[in-house]
């Protein structure tokens, strides 16, 4: 129902789910994506284990923008982001899918962090999910952690940053979700418009983020969701509006932490 409400047509799921078999009967490869709102986030285990039991070879969670028919409203929180995204690092190494996170470059911040042995601000929420988590996924322990693994590992590569959209009319955006208009593939030529035009060449310097971005020791490898701070802020170099991270740089330092 979730899913046919979302699409908004009746009869998506089962179609989809059809595809899928169809894909895993021919041994061909294929991945799921999963739409991250406030509403679903307690699903997500148990989208997890529909993964594994049909046989996908990953799984990307994209975290909502809110453009087109999103609501800023249906966005999960700075906190639902650190928690959802701390429990795909975790998931992950429970049963051994290839998870993989669109629009919250969070998740190579927190894969590094945790690496390292340090857990982050986590609240119940977290906890929830591992629990719902491990009370349906225990016959997937062994199997799944020897034929699959790992984070996907696109670091670096984010809204303008490695990437760009080319719109049905040749309209060139960073991204699909970041509507600034770079130029048009009809009247300049695309390598042009990705290394000249000035939102790109903004993007690829995470030194021109604002706010906590700009001062995060992460800022490298994450910058936030561009697309998300254009929706939310109207100014794509602010902050990611969903990250609770405080900078190290700024830990003492109140004036410029949102």
């Amino acid at each position: 129902e979730k899913h046919d409400g979302f699409r908004g047509v009746r009869g998506t799921f089962k179609q989809s789910m059809q595809i899928m078999n169809f894909l895993k009967d021919l041994e061909l490869p294929f991945q799921i994506n999963t739409i991250v709102t406030k509403s679903n986030i307690l699903d997500l285990p148990h989208v997890g284990k529909l993964c594994l039991e049909i046989g996908a070879n990953a799984w990307d969670l994209f975290f909502l923008v809110p453009t087109g028919r999103a609501r800023v409203e249906d966005v999960p929180s700075g906190q639902e982001f650190e928690d959802i995204l701390n429990w795909l690092y975790d998931f992950n190494k429970i049963s051994g899918l290839e998870v993989k996170s669109s629009a919250a470059t969070h998740f190579r911040r927190i894969n590094i962090m945790r690496n390292r042995g340090e857990m982050g601000s986590t609240s119940n929420l977290y906890y929830r999910l591992l629990q719902i988590t491990k009370n349906t996924l225990t016959e997937f322990n062994t199997k799944n952690e020897v034929r699959r693994g790992g984070f996907e590992k696109r670091f670096g590569i984010t809204d303008g940053r490695g990437m760009f959209f080319i719109s049905h009319i040749g309209e060139v955006y960073p991204s699909g979700f970041l509507p600034v208009v770079a130029g048009n593939v009809r009247e300049r030529k695309i390598k042009d418009i990705y290394d000249k035009s000035e939102i790109f060449v903004k993007l690829r310097d995470p030194n021109n983020l604002k706010g906590k971005c700009g001062h995060c020791e992460f800022r490298f490898i994450c910058g936030g969701s561009r697309a998300r701070a254009f929706a939310m802020k109207g100014d794509y170099l602010e902050a990611e509006p969903c990250c609770i991270y405080l900078p190290r740089q700024l830990s003492n330092d109140s004036s410029i932490r949102s």
